[in-house]
């Protein structure tokens, strides 16, 4: 995965690329339409953040700074349209082309590697429903009983499988979705073909799951499992 901050590393020498050029071309006119780039930098920057303050969840997921991706877009398509930066032999010039051929590359790297990642994770999630479809399978043929329903458990002690096993930087697209509130049905559902139907845990069937050290259990007919993500 590329370091942490490198979508704020690349806005940042494009916000000083665009400011140097911009000066360049209007220090000898007008200075309004320099004024107005940056109330235009400024607003989109600080829009991006607003969403923490006006949003109660979800404020930290990468989708809600799509404006600082799209920034970094708007200001070459602006330099490239009304300035000559990508025309003339300059230093600026030479570092402009780098930082967008660098830009493009980090960004097919990052694409590349959550495809992959999902494959993986996609796999991993197979050999779970498996496990888990012979798992009822089992108890169904030794006590007659069908399994027809799904209680998740929510637990926030500890978060085993959650991710891609081996995964250093976990986030949400390497989330096992048997571990997800809103998943688990559908995806045992998509790799096994057995239909279950939500309901509430009991008391009861809490304190069964959490005695037997596993993550899932039959218990009557209803299929219960530790769930680590709402």
């Amino acid at each position: 995965m590329l370091p942490k901050n490198w979508l704020l590393i690349f806005l940042s020498i494009t916000v000083v690329l665009a400011i140097i050029t911009i000066v360049e071309k209007y220090k000898k006119e007008s200075s309004k339409p320099l004024v107005l780039w940056f109330i235009l930098i400024a607003f989109v920057i600080a829009s991006s953040f607003a969403s923490s303050i006006l949003s109660k969840s979800s404020f930290w997921a990468p989708r809600m700074r799509f404006s600082l991706g799209a920034l970094i877009g708007i200001l070459f398509l602006f330099l490239y349209v009304t300035t000559d930066l990508f025309q003339k032999r300059s230093i600026l010039s030479v570092l402009a082309i780098a930082v967008v051929t660098l830009y493009a590359s980090c960004n097919l790297y990052q694409y590349i590697t959550i495809i992959a990642q999902g494959k993986q994770m996609n796999q991993v999630e197979k050999e779970e429903c498996q496990r888990i479809e012979q798992h009822i399978q089992e108890y169904e043929k030794q006590t007659g009983i069908e399994i027809t329903k799904i209680a998740r458990v929510f637990t926030s002690s500890h978060n085993r499988n959650l991710y891609l096993p081996n995964y250093k930087n976990p986030n949400s697209t390497v989330f096992n979705s048997t571990k997800c509130w809103w998943s688990a049905k559908g995806v045992i559902y998509f790799y096994t073909g057995k239909t279950l139907e939500y309901t509430n845990a009991t008391k009861e069937g809490v304190a069964i799951l959490e005695e037997s050290g596993q993550e899932w259990e039959c218990i009557d007919d209803t299929f219960y499992i530790f769930i680590y993500q709402r």
